[in-house]
């Protein structure tokens, strides 16, 4: 009988179970009698007598599986012949567990703090065979190390996988690979992925020398670049600091990595649209798009070239006119200069038409009554934001940027805070609420000039020009104290649920409206006594053309929204636009809303109607 354990020390690697799965088949394949101990956690098994007796099921599946099955951790050589906070000699306790176990080998796989152990063992009389693991390859004494090419396979697909993104958007891509002192992993992933430039620990780069290559690829007609980096890529300016004055530049950086730092000096972040060649103008490259692609190439196009353009000019009249103890007021203006007009108008901005007073207008002329049209104006409260105004009014106030709108609006519907209605944003009660307590306990945050105040000093951040942790200092105490004052103060504030007149068939209590990950459903109050819920369907006040029944809002497993009978599946109406109540008066079938107009769903009938002539009628 042969008994051997087996430890896997360190940081993770690929292809570790594998290893161990290859050592036990191997051994197994050449002894009659075969017993496996793993140690759990690493070194801690071994000092700490945490293991277990491996069978060949352990090894089953497990060919595939990331990390490995006796787990790691990570152990200081340096503290392994200090005793631990009990007083256990560690190094003792190890070779204790070893004879006690009565184990003919010991086998251990890891990286070159666990491989020091390993010899202090040896040196102890113990048996040991080390393997070395690391993605790294630099495990003194080794040509190859376990993991390492399952390392150079992730990070090679990782390059060739961008780039027919790069291509595509004329990008410089900076791929970050780990290789703190060694560049072993990202050389051979480079080169096999293609990667346009490599910067290697072992041999510190020139920026100038960079910028050059990749501004001769743009030259070459290869408007794109792909830098593979290794993490401990350092310039030549910084290889001749010492090794104190390099950490000191390192803390102080507000780059957290070198592919920061080199992506700031390559590129200059610009989250802007805007066409590759401004020659390429819409109806030059329609035929090649598809309808909503035209759309939007109009858009950018449009909008970029009259971001390039002068402003509008007017010429403006005003004049006053004096009819006994009244005085009217007309003015008029005309455009003199169209500028970026010329191109671009905001959507539902009309082309503005000239207002011309008559030439022979002066202060002498006598002007004589036609007719008195009397108006009634009343003050109107301010229109509800639309996810276009609210992004308009987040500009203007310099709150967040391009790529944070879209989330930010997401974020304040999925939590309900808002309801989009008809494209309109409308406050729900959970968002009053919240408002309130917000403004209430954090006035000082939930202010637009905090924020707008906070993004430039992020600016500065990114350009190196304000220390993050100044502005960490200077902020996190106030919104700690701010936090636990709330915690104590606020009160608990509970949003009644939304009662429906939907029966529930087992207890009898009326559903109520609940909110889950996937929206709106329906529950029964009584939980957790009555754990019934249904789907929740609005209904749109439209009965079933097919069997009468109500018309609810259902949604496919893709999200997009349509309408269907509350029936379903019994019932198979489907329409992709808002049935209407209203008949097609030439055909008799059921109408669609369709824009502002009402259209036949009979595609052979054709009638269509608009839908305010319908409601004045």
């Amino acid at each position: 009988m042969k008994r051997i354990g087996l430890l896997t020390s360190g940081g993770d690697c690929q292809a570790l179970n594998a290893t161990m799965r290859g050592v036990v088949k191997g051994l197994s394949a050449n002894l009659d009698e075969l017993e496996v101990y793993g140690f759990m956690n690493g070194y801690k098994g071994l000092i700490y007598g945490d293991y277990r007796l491996l069978t060949s099921r352990d090894f089953s599946g497990i060919l595939t599986k990331g990390g490995t099955i006796l787990g790691s951790s990570r152990q200081p050589f340096k503290l392994m012949r200090e005793p631990d906070e009990r007083g256990l000699d560690k190094v003792e306790a190890m070779k204790q567990n070893y004879y006690k176990l009565r184990l003919d080998c010991l086998v251990i796989l890891g990286g070159n703090g666990t491989q020091k152990t390993a010899n202090l063992l040896r040196e102890e009389g113990l048996n040991i065979i080390h393997l070395p693991k690391t993605i790294d390859n630099d495990i003194y004494g080794t040509d190859m190390t376990f993991g390492f090419y399952s390392a150079v396979n992730i990070a090679t697909d990782a390059i060739d996988c961008i780039h027919t993104t790069a291509a595509s958007h004329n990008r410089v891509f900076i791929v970050e690979v780990m290789g703190h002192k060694v560049g072993w992993l990202t050389l051979h992933a480079g080169i096999a992925g293609g990667a346009d430039i490599i910067l290697l620990p072992e041999m510190p780069y020139n920026f100038d020398a960079v910028l050059m290559a990749v501004k001769q690829r743009n030259k070459a007609g290869k408007r794109f670049s792909i830098l593979a980096v290794a993490e401990g890529a350092i310039s030549q300016e910084d290889a001749q600091l010492s090794k104190k004055e390099y950490q000191k530049k390192k803390a102080n950086s507000p780059f957290p990595s070198v592919s920061y730092e080199l992506g700031k000096k390559i590129q200059d972040a610009h989250e802007a649209i805007r066409p590759t060649d401004v020659t390429r103008t819409p109806a030059a490259v329609k035929e090649f798009l598809s309808r909503d692609q035209f759309r939007l190439y109009q858009l950018v196009w449009k909008r970029f070239i009259a971001s390039r353009m002068q402003p509008a000019r007017y010429e403006t009249t005003s004049v006053k006119i004096a009819a006994g103890q009244y005085r009217f007021t007309v003015a008029a203006s005309k455009v003199s200069f169209e500028g970026f007009k010329s191109v671009y108008t905001e959507a539902g901005e009309a082309k503005e038409e000239n207002n011309v007073l008559l030439k022979g207008l002066d202060m002498d002329s006598v002007l004589t009554k036609e007719s008195l049209d009397t108006k009634q104006h009343f003050t109107q409260p301010p229109a509800h934001y639309t996810e276009a105004t609210l992004v308009k009014t987040l500009e203007e106030l310099g709150i967040g940027r391009p790529s944070t709108y879209a989330p930010t609006i997401s974020t304040i519907i999925a939590r309900r805070y808002v309801a989009k209605e008809n494209k309109n944003l409308y406050l729900t009660e959970i968002g009053e609420v919240v408002n309130h307590i917000m403004k209430q306990s954090f006035p000082s945050i939930v202010d637009v000039n905090f924020t707008a105040n906070m993004e430039s000093l992020l600016d500065g951040v990114a350009e190196g020009k304000v220390r993050w942790k100044t502005i960490i200092e200077n902020f996190y105490p106030d919104l700690e104290a701010a936090v636990e004052k709330a915690e104590k103060e606020l009160e608990q504030v509970k949003i009644e649920d939304e009662v429906t007149d939907v029966i529930c068939e087992q207890c009898g209590r009326n559903m109520v409206v609940k909110y889950g990950p996937h929206g709106k459903f329906l529950a029964c109050p009584g939980f957790p006594d009555c754990r019934n819920t249904k789907p929740y369907l609005e209904k749109i006040g439209v009965p079933c053309p097919i069997c009468g029944k109500d018309v609810v809002i259902r949604k496919t497993k893709k999200g997009r929204r349509y309408y269907g009978c509350e029936d379903n599946p019994e019932c198979e109406f489907m329409s992709w636009q808002k049935p209407s109540t209203k008949k097609c008066p030439r055909c008799g079938a059921y109408m669609l809303e369709k824009g502002n107009k009402l259209v036949c769903s009979d595609e052979q009938c054709g009638y269509v109607e608009n839908i305010e002539n319908t409601k004045e009628n």
